[in-house]
């Protein structure tokens, strides 16, 4: 099993309690003995007893033959009767010869109540429905799966609806059918009850027929990637439909010369105006005739403006369902001069007018329109035809976020350095969060994984709820710990104050990195567009809603809009999706892609975080660190040591005559003998530093000469000493060996170096101080401004 290909085949004989026999993979044989047994409004296949793939299969029938009826209940399509769309053979070069599909003495003519008999009676049992737009396609799919599946044969698998708007080519199609699959049918995953990974067994032993429908709503430069992968997914004698508009297969077909060499294709002829006037008439109660007007008008001109209109399964859909109310007047419709204009105002009424006809509805006709067309628009904006929640996220978030962390931020500098650099520093941590958040946006989209998505939206937001809190923890504790350490032992700060600077930052931290994690960015974004009244506050709630009313429909873990003329309508927008965007690219990727994304998606807020505090401290510290002055020492008295001056000169250019040089000084004391001593008074002139008081030695200090030797080093100013041992060949900064148990004033500075010889070797060793002098502490100020403040709290 490669990571791309979740399920690997499993044989599986274990016993159970439902039998669907399959021969091997690719096989579509099912055994004998089964029928239909409908318990209230579960509808499932009855078979002999069989092996765990077996019962895997009912149950897929049974929730996808449940699933399937509440569907065609949601859109009326039996309020009476669906509309009689009729079929034929295609005349367009698309298909193989008659001869190698088998279809010399097929009539290939019939309607949407006749799509399930042409599957059975195919010799190959293959085929593409072609279509116009809002021509019917979607509907007949749907049909078909639930007519097969209502009479069952001993050799059929299990018609499984898919959208295939949502597939990409980064993954297979096989691996795609698994997890859309496993999504609709979320119990399959039961491995007590069905084995391990029952949908990967079900696909490649055959007993699962793909009904793939609209092919066109993927990106132009898909739709061959997409017949190529059906056509090598979809083995042979394994039923199939495929339903595209006609232009776009026809188009690919000729450009690349590749076509589902198994498929027959059929295409979808225009409503009759009889049927037309039928399904209408049908549609009102007896003794209505608000309908005659328009049935008058088709039958004196069916090419008319309305007749070409309502020969479009769509239309005729739409009309029926926005003059179903008694005060309305369907003859409107034919006043009006333009088919584009009688089409959008159908659409137009069709959201008032499904929200206005249930009285008890909780959404207002008018709230109801402004919220799907803010869906539409975020649709648009992703190019996509799928609308996931988890891609929610309003223009705000990201600076919120910014702000959030930059006031933390700017609050802590502020307390340090003061109210100036806190400003500036918090409007530094702001643009950064706020840039690295976009480029990380950019770089990776709004993330969600498929794994997590048949859980539902409660379970997923409780896990990126727990696991965004544990890396706000982790950031939180990791910040903390680092102010408490160098504010405890750089800053030497009072432990009081130490203590709340740095439990303080820690929860601000937190805070922050929990607003701009996933989980907080869904929340923002979902409240900010609630309190703006862009959405509903209960999103889910609104979307199930508009999914029993009929304006979307729900595919996996997305939804789409019931036709894609009536997303267009809402957008304002005619653009068609484009390329490898939205939430397809969001729910298929490979196992270790998914891997590494949610890695990403949960480690880059804290590490934009982290980067940024980072930099901002540097920005800071940096320039104190390297503009503070050290102030020189002179010999005063005691052991006189060697002074002399060296000059380090670097050329400033190639045709420079006067390089530029530094003078380095040094102070040498020569220690010839064992256990020899040298003390030496040091004074120092008026300090440059200021009133900064003294933390260590400055310079640099190097033992060289008799190998073995060792000096015991002390060095004393004002009292406070500081004690170690070089040994021949060490070299260290005097700050890093020399720092003072406590800072001293700079006021009548007195210092001594004594050195003593540790060692019995009989020979000469040299200690050679480089830039003698005394350093200034960097940190008094933000000391003595905690100090102060610790004793204005006590």
């Amino acid at each position: 099993m490669t990571d791309e290909e979740p399920g690997a085949e499993e044989p599986d004989d274990s016993p159970s309690g439902a039998g669907v026999h399959a021969s091997g993979p690719r096989s579509a044989s099912v055994g004998t003995n089964y029928g239909t047994v409908k318990t209230g409004d579960e509808w499932f296949l009855n078979v002999v007893p069989g092996t765990r793939l077996d019962h895997a299969a009912v149950q897929l029938a049974s929730g996808i033959r449940a699933r399937l009826e509440r569907e065609i209940g949601r859109r009326k399509l039996h309020s009476p009767e669906p509309i009689r769309v009729r079929w034929s053979r295609t005349g367009r070069p698309v298909q193989a010869r008659a001869e190698v599909l088998g279809l010399e003495q097929h009539g290939l003519r019939g309607d949407v109540t006749e799509i399930s008999a042409l599957i059975r009676t195919l010799p190959k049992r293959q085929a593409v429905v072609l279509g116009k737009p809002g021509s019917g396609k979607s509907v007949l799919a749907l049909l078909l799966a639930r007519d097969l599946l209502s009479e069952p044969r001993p050799d059929q698998p299990v018609p499984v609806l898919l959208s295939l708007s949502s597939w990409r080519p980064r993954i297979t199609l096989r691996s795609w059918m698994v997890r859309r699959i496993a999504e609709l049918q979320p119990e399959l995953a039961d491995r007590r009850e069905f084995g391990r990974n029952a949908v990967a067994r079900l696909v490649d032993a055959g007993r699962v027929m793909p009904v793939l429908d609209g092919l066109d709503e993927l990106p132009r430069e898909l739709h061959a990637h997409a017949i190529e992968a059906i056509e090598q997914t979809v083995g042979e004698g394994v039923p199939l439909l495929v339903t595209c508009r006609t232009t776009e297969y026809e188009e690919s077909v000729k450009e690349t010369g590749g076509y589902l060499t198994k498929a027959a294709v059929i295409e979808l002829e225009p409503v009759e105006y009889t049927a037309a006037i039928s399904f209408l008439d049908r549609s009102q109660p007896a003794g209505q005739h608000r309908w005659d007007p328009v049935f008058d008008h088709l039958r004196a001109a069916p090419e008319s403006v309305l007749g070409r209109a309502l020969s479009k399964p769509l239309m005729l859909d739409l009309a029926r369902a926005a003059y179903r109310s008694p005060g309305t007047d369907p003859g409107e419709l034919t006043k009006i001069g333009s088919q584009d204009r009688l089409e959008s105002h159908l659409l137009e009424r069709f959201v008032p007018t499904v929200y206005a006809e249930d009285p008890g509805c909780r959404y207002r006709p008018g709230k109801a329109r402004r919220w799907l067309a803010f869906i539409a628009r975020q649709m648009q904006a992703h190019d996509t035809v799928d609308f996931a929640w988890w891609q929610i996220e309003s223009g705000i978030t990201g600076l919120l976020g910014a702000l959030v962390y930059g006031a933390v931020g700017g609050w802590f500098v502020a307390r340090l350095w003061g109210a100036d650099a806190g400003v500036v520093l918090g409007g530094l941590a702001a643009l950064l969060v706020f840039a690295a958040r976009r480029f990380a946006r950019a770089g990776i989209g709004s993330l969600f994984l498929t794994d997590d998505a048949p859980r539902g939206l409660r379970s997923v937001l409780f896990r990126y709820l727990v696991l965004d809190v544990l890396l706000a923890g982790a950031v939180a504790a990791l910040i903390g710990f680092g102010a408490w350490s160098w504010l405890r032992g750089e800053v030497r700060a009072p432990s009081d104050a130490v203590r709340d600077l740095s439990i303080a930052l820690a929860a601000g931290v937190g805070c922050a990195s929990l607003f701009n994690s996933p989980w907080g960015s869904y929340q923002v974004s979902r409240a900010w567009l609630g309190l703006t009244n862009q959405l509903p506050w209960r999103l889910m709630r609104f979307l199930d809603d508009a999914h029993d009313r009929g304006v979307l429909r729900q595919t996996g873990v997305v939804h789409q809009f019931r036709h894609i003329r009536l997303r267009e309508e809402l957008s304002g927008s005619l653009r068609k999706p484009g390329p490898y965007k939205g939430a397809a690219d969001a729910v298929n990727w490979s196992t270790r892609s998914q891997l590494r994304r949610k890695i990403l998606l949960f480690a880059m807020p804290p590490a934009v975080q982290l980067w940024t505090l980072s930099v901002g401290l540097v920005a800071i510290i940096f320039p104190t660190l390297f503009t503070a002055d050290d102030a020189p020492l002179d010999y005063s008295s005691g052991d006189r040591p060697l002074e002399r001056v060296e000059y380090v000169c670097a050329d400033v250019g190639p045709d420079s005559y006067s390089p530029s040089c530094t003078e380095v000084r040094f102070l040498d004391w020569r220690l010839r003998t064992p256990h020899s001593v040298q003390r030496t008074d040091l004074k120092m002139a008026e300090p440059k530093g200021g009133t900064k008081p003294i933390s260590a030695f400055a310079g640099r200090l190097e033992a060289t000469g008799c190998a073995g030797a060792s000096i015991e080093v002390t060095m004393i100013v004002q009292g406070m000493a500081s004690r170690f041992v070089m040994a021949a060949g060490d070299a260290d900064r005097a700050q890093e060996r020399t720092r003072l148990p406590r800072p001293v004033e700079p006021v009548g500075v007195q210092a001594s170096t004594t050195l003593r010889r540790l060692d019995q070797e009989p020979c000469e060793t040299q200690l050679s101080w480089r830039f003698p002098g005394v350093h200034f502490d960097d940190w008094a100020g933000i000391r003595q401004r905690l100090e102060a403040e610790s004793r204005g709290a006590s």
